[in-house]
């Protein structure tokens, strides 16, 4: 009988050892996975936050680049106006000039031939020689103030020329200018939104990443709330089987001692009593043995507790190598 008390003893011993080494470490793998899990869910949010703040930044630039070559645009066509009206009235006071020139030329010629007249006339008209000096004179003065008058509109056109073809070299300066920021603007909204473009694709994969990782982090705790619901099943089984088996060898004991104190007068007890007794005995061992079997039950149920959290910490291993 001691020799089966100390056996179950040493059953359960064992047990608790196993118990107190399978069951907490279970547990803490499965939810140091789904702090691992969150924490990758957080950084995931992070940078996706950041990639939809960087995108908003270069659709801004972008806008701002538009807005700049429409400006550029409409300075160049009010400036391609104002040239336009320019030389328009260049060309209209170039033809009243050249047709006042032609009028004062022709105005000129007919004073030369009205004084050659005279002059032919003068040695056979004496008397009318202070009234032809004056008339002479007269024209003299007209025809100086008329030269006068053709060499300002000459100055005129001169200026007018100038300031034309300055206004023609600035406007191509101009227009160079604007050309090659319009161009550098396009350029660079390309590379803007090939860049909103590739951020896009990169936030789209990171939503992507962050949903599977929350999904996986569900199926987890799901798996973690059944292993934990079966290890507490089995830990209160293993407590009563213990506190079965620590009933048992309390009996047992008792037993021990009642058989003891028996065997002191085994010869004065009938021997159908010592029988009984024997038998009690057996039945004590019958039940220790199914005891056993309990426990060998539990062992097997523990066992498979910790084959799914093992099956857990292989997901998150799987899951690790995606990411990889």
């Amino acid at each position: 009988m001691k020799a089966e008390n100390k056996y179950l003893q040493l059953e359960m011993e064992i047990l608790r050892e196993q118990h107190n080494q399978a069951v907490p470490v279970a547990k803490p793998k499965a939810l140091d996975a789904i702090t691992e899990l969150e924490l990758e869910v957080s950084q995931l949010n992070i940078v996706k936050n950041h990639l939809e703040d960087e995108i908003k930044d270069h659709l801004n630039i972008i806008e701002n680049q538009n807005k700049r070559k429409m400006q550029l645009l409409q300075s160049l066509q009010e400036q391609k106006e104002e040239m336009d009206e320019l030389k328009y009235k260049y060309e209209q006071m170039n033809a009243a000039h050249s047709h006042l020139i032609l009028e004062k030329e022709e105005e000129i010629k007919n004073l030369q031939k009205i004084i050659e007249e005279l002059k032919a006339q003068l040695p056979g008209e004496r008397g009318d020689a202070q009234t032809l000096n004056s008339d002479i004179f007269q024209e003299t003065k007209v025809k100086i103030l008329r030269k006068k008058k053709v060499q300002h509109l000459r100055d005129q056109e001169l200026h007018l020329n100038r300031e034309l073809e300055r206004l023609r070299s600035h406007l191509l300066e101009s227009e160079e200018s604007y050309t090659q920021e319009i161009l550098a603007a396009e350029e660079k909204e390309i590379q803007l939104r090939q860049k909103v473009t590739l951020l896009e694709e990169k936030l789209v994969a990171s939503s992507k990443a962050s949903h599977q990782a929350s999904v996986q982090i569900e199926s987890l705790q799901e798996q973690l709330s059944l292993v934990s619901q079966q290890r507490d099943e089995n830990t209160l089984q293993l407590l009563l089987s213990q506190e079965q088996v620590r009933q048992y060898a309390l009996s047992s004991s008792n037993l021990q001692r009642v058989l003891e104190h028996f065997q002191e007068e085994e010869k004065a007890m009938h021997s159908a009593e010592l029988a009984k007794e024997k038998q009690s005995k057996a039945e004590w061992k019958n039940k220790a043995e199914k005891l056993e079997g309990e426990v060998s039950s539990l062992q097997q149920r523990l066992d498979e507790a910790n084959a799914m959290l093992d099956s857990a910490s292989r997901l998150r291993e799987d899951l690790d190598l995606k990411e990889e």
